[in-house]
This record gives C-alpha cells, structure tokens and sequence, in this order.
C-alpha cells in the first residue's frame, strides 16, 4: 500500500459518517469535506484502511489523469459492487504523482475499447513492480466479476497473455504454462472460447523455453500447435515465422560443450526448415538460416563446413529468385569462415580465403549497398585458420592477409586495424609453414613482428598492441627451431626483454623450475 495521509481532519472525515463497511476496509463518507481540503491544501490524500477485513482489492482514493489535470476520486466496494465519488478538481497545474495501485473508474464501468486499454496498461504496472502474482490475482477477480455480471470488462487472451509474459520473463515458467493451461481449461470447459490461447502466446512459451535450451519443451508446445491446426481446425494457432526461430534457438542453445547432441541439433534444424516450408506454408528468413548455420558450426562434425555451406548456397538461390528475406548477411558468411577454421579438412584455410575474396568482390561492386563487407572478424578468421592449417604456403598467405588488412586501415577503413592477436595468428601460421620458411627465416620474421609491437606499444600507449607471454613465447620457438650459431643469444636476448616488462615465459614459475631439474637429472 502507498498511502498518504494528509493530515488527522481527512483521515477523521473520510471515517465519519460512514453508511457502507466494505469488504477492504475503507468506507465513503463525507467525501464533499475530503473534496474541500484537497482544494485547500493542493496535495493528494489516501486514507489508512482501518478495518480487520481483508481483500485482495484495497479501499483507496484513486489520482485520474485526463486532458484537463487531474481529478481526485474516493472508491468504495461492497462485495463486488464498485462505486466511484467525484471528489475535488485538479490540484496546480505541474503536480503529478500517480498512485500505482489505482484502478481506474472506466474500468469497472466500461467495456470499451478504452477500458480494455486501461486494464492492460494496469497489469503492465504490475508486472513492473515485479508483482506479477498481484496481477494474475487482479485478471482472475476481473474474469470472476464479469462472470457475476458485477463488471462490464471482459478480459480476453490479450490480458492473459501480457501476465503469461510477465511469468516467463520473471524465469518463472512453469506458472506460465499452468496460466496457458487454466486459459485452454476455460476455453474447454467453461466455453470461454475468448479465452483460447492463440499463437501468440504460445509463442510466449517456447521463447522461454529456449533462452533455457529446453529443447524437448519447445518441441512438444510446436507438435501441440500443429496438432491443433490441423486436426481441430484452429487456425488461431498455426505456427508462424517467430515459432519457427524460436524453436530453432532451443535447438541451437541445447548443445553444450562435450556432449553429443551436436550432429543431432544440426539435424534438427535441417529437419526444422522442411518442416516450416512443407507443413505450415512459413519461408524461412535469414535467421532461420543462420541459426541453422550455427547448429552445423557448434557440431564439430567432420563435415560441419561443407554442410553450413551447402545453406548458404541454398539462401543465395533464393536471393537470387526473389526471396529478400533470405539474403545472406555478414553473420551468416562470418559463421562458415569460423565453420572453416575450425574444420580439420585438408584445405579448409583455404576455402575459408576464397570465400573472404568472394565477400570482398561482391562489396566491391555492390558498394555500400552490399551487407556483407568483410569486417576485423572476417579476416581474422582466415589468419586464424592459416595458423592452424597444415596446408603449404599458409604462412606466406596469412602474411598478404596482414598486409591487406594495414592497406584497408591506412586508406580509412578503421574498422580494420590489426592488434596483437591478428599479428599473434600470422606469426603461428609462418612458424609451422616450413615449406616457404626455413626454421631461420622464419625465426627472424617472427622477431621482426614482435619488434614491431613492442615499438607501436611502447609509443602510443595501445592496449590493443600490449606484448603478452605468448608472443613472447612463438619467437622464442621459433629460435628453439631453428639450427643457427646466434639461437642461443636471440633466446636469451628475448628472455631480457620479457623480464624487463616483467613477463614470466611460463604460467606457473614452478614449472619452469621442474623442467630445470628435470634436465640436469638426465645429463647426471
């Protein structure tokens, strides 16, 4: 309860004179009086309930904004009669305070389209408050007075539906599924069929559903559509484009790391598609694709890439006969350079930088009507997929990639600029490429990289281009490696530097000293 208490004469007044006791506590009286002092005093007034009953619906004087300004009233209920007093006129112009718990006098007296309005914004506020308990008690003591014929609003799927929401929002689920079931109990049995839940709320369901990856309960709620639709003929419940994508994100977010469901989620969103498209007439859009996509990138099948690719394949065909709403967009192409790198298929970096080069001439010629130009992630990408690769020249490639990229940020394009991890990438990719390196050239381009992040750090400050252990630690291999009188000097020399920016070569200091121990037992 938010009460004000004016002062000792309203609270005596609004008490005096009382001919009702109603079942919240608070009676009407001498309302004129409490008008008088409202007009007097210009502040607002809610008197303290007195009584020992108690109802779900409390006694109170309610603050009504309309065109004008405000206008004071005293509401009074007996049983479930509700009664509205015209109290005072508007206070000075400027002073708004509105009193949550207020219901409004349309409400109860009208069944209009306003009154529908007011009702819901109520059990909004409620929801807000984070009391949305209050407002599901608030809907049912609304149905039951219109049931009796003691109130004109009829609460329909519309109210139901925002206190399912709030329910689902709130993390509490499963009372939204019992609300969703009481709605199609009322429907059945009562022959409330205003009351029938509509696609709309069971969409509601299965978006909740699949922020927790619950993907049985996503999928058993779309069969209960289905089944709904074609076999009752209820139209009201044919699952849409957002059914779909909502289902479609349970599938992907059920995969978690380590378990097995990843061939079987990618298959489930494969199924997914033809389903939509043959069942419920729905064309499946970019997201539906891209999530699918994503299903295929989180599997760590074998052939993961090749079939994220065969999707985009099929999105561009239908681009390209008409379909707009299945273009490809930057996420998408994105997702298969990462299906890529990922891969362990001979060839796989490679594929990764023709289909980058396809991005860069399709943005070439479309220029900025195109939405898919490359971005840092693009490119990244594909360096990281050549420091994985086994494939020959995948050094002297991921190095025109570096290149490139500085190209594209000196001539503007900000967007790209190269930081520590992309020089990390290429440098992994020169160490292990010994087909256009020797160990020794190898040894001496990855010094000259890690000079140069030392100097643009150590002059402009960047974090972006801060040397950390691992950098440290490639240059240092890639001397171990090679076979040259100075590797010795060059290791140590390297070793200097990381202890004068106080960088340890290994995580844990002890296990630089086991190692030590460890060698000096073998020469002994």
């Amino acid at each position: 309860q938010v009460l004000l208490v004016q002062n000792c004469f309203l609270r005596r007044h609004v008490k005096r004179n009382s001919s009702t006791s109603t079942a919240d506590g608070f009676s009407v009286g001498d309302t004129s009086v409490v008008g008088r002092s409202l007009l007097h005093t210009n502040t607002y007034a809610l008197p303290l309930a007195s009584s020992s009953s108690s109802s779900s619906s409390l006694g109170r004087l309610l603050s009504h904004k309309n065109k004008v300004g405000l206008t004071v009233a005293a509401y009074s209920r007996t049983g479930e009669d509700a009664t509205y007093h015209n109290c005072a006129t508007p206070t000075k112009r400027g002073q708004r305070r509105r009193v949550v718990e207020g219901i409004k006098k349309s409400i109860d007296g009208g069944s209009g389209k306003k009154a529908i309005i007011e009702f819901s914004n109520e059990l909004k506020r409620w929801i807000r408050m984070g009391k949305v308990e209050t407002a599901e008690e608030e809907l049912l003591h609304r149905l039951r007075q219109y049931d009796l014929n003691a109130s004109k609003l009829m609460p329909d799927r519309v109210h139901f539906g925002i206190v399912v929401n709030g329910w689902a929002k709130s993390g509490s689920i499963g009372r939204a599924e019992t609300l969703v079931e009481k709605m199609e109990d009322l429907s059945i049995e009562e022959g409330k069929s205003w009351l029938n839940p509509n696609v709309v709320v069971y969409n509601t369901l299965i978006s909740s559903y699949a922020r927790k990856g619950n993907v049985e309960k996503a999928l058993s709620i779309l069969d209960k559509m289905e089944h709904m639709y074609f076999d009752e003929d209820n139209t009201s419940v044919k699952p849409d484009l957002l059914t779909c994508n909502f289902v479609m994100d349970a599938i992907v977010k059920s995969y978690h790391r380590g378990s097995n469901r990843g061939p079987v989620a990618a298959q489930q969103a494969e199924a997914l598609i033809e389903r939509m498209e043959r069942c419920y007439g729905v064309t499946p859009d970019v997201i539906t694709y891209n999530l699918a996509i994503n299903a295929w990138v989180k599997s760590n099948e074998p052939d993961a890439a090749r079939n994220a690719e065969r999707l985009l394949r099929a999105m561009i065909d239908r681009a390209e006969g008409g379909d707009i709403e299945s273009k490809p967009d930057l996420f998408t192409y994105n997702s298969i350079l990462n299906a890529w790198a990922k891969s362990k298929e001979v060839g796989s970096a490679r594929r990764a930088h023709e289909l980058l080069d396809a991005m860069e001439r399709v943005y070439k010629y479309a220029g900025t009507e195109s939405a898919i130009k490359p971005n840092f992630q693009s490119y990244s990408t594909v360096i990281n997929a050549y420091a994985k690769s086994s494939d020959p020249n995948s050094g002297e490639k991921a190095s025109e990639l570096l290149g490139r990229m500085t190209g594209m940020y000196n001539a503007g394009h900000h967007d790209l600029k190269p930081d520590l991890i992309t020089y990390t990438g290429v440098m992994q990719a020169i160490i292990k490429d010994t087909n256009d390196f020797s160990h020794l050239d190898a040894a001496h381009r990855a010094t000259k990289m890690l000079n140069y992040i030392e100097s643009v750090y150590d002059q402009t400050g960047d974090e972006q281009f801060r040397p950390d252990r691992s950098v440290y630690n490639l240059v240092l291999d890639a001397w171990s490696k090679s076979s040259a009188k100075k590797a010795d000097a060059m290791k140590r020399s390297i070793q200097e530097r990381m202890i004068q920016r106080n960088i340890c070569s290994y995580r844990n200091p002890l296990r630089r000293s086991v190692r030590v121990l460890k060698h000096r037992k073998r020469k002994r």
